[in-house]
């Protein structure tokens, strides 16, 4: 997720659609939170239902299976307005994971 907002930092929706080394990248990204979302335990689903594990799974199956029909404007928004309010959610799991796994 870092990631994403990272290389995202001073681009534009333009540059997602024109520029292949980037959109490349961003794709992978979110195949990545995708996949991982995927492998989030039943037991850490059921203890933050606020965060929508489902629909990030989602997401990277419409990017991988309609790879020609991407919508860019909502791929775009992902990064911009969705990722920066669920980064620190999910920093926030981490590190309360890491927590209780050290007790």
């Amino acid at each position: 997720m870092m990631f994403l907002q990272r290389i995202a930092k001073g681009r534009t929706l333009d540059d997602l659609v024109h520029d292949d080394y980037f959109s490349h990248a961003v794709r992978s990204a979110i195949e990545v939170i995708g996949e991982a979302s995927k492998n989030i335990s039943p037991a850490v689903r059921e203890q933050y239902p606020a965060i929508e594990w489902k629909r990030m799974s989602q997401t990277r199956d419409r990017i991988i299976h309609r790879y020609f029909d991407i919508n860019w404007q909502i791929v775009w928004d992902l990064i911009t307005i969705e990722l920066p309010v669920l980064e620190p959610k999910i920093s926030a799991i981490i590190r309360d994971l890491d927590r209780n796994s050290s007790l």
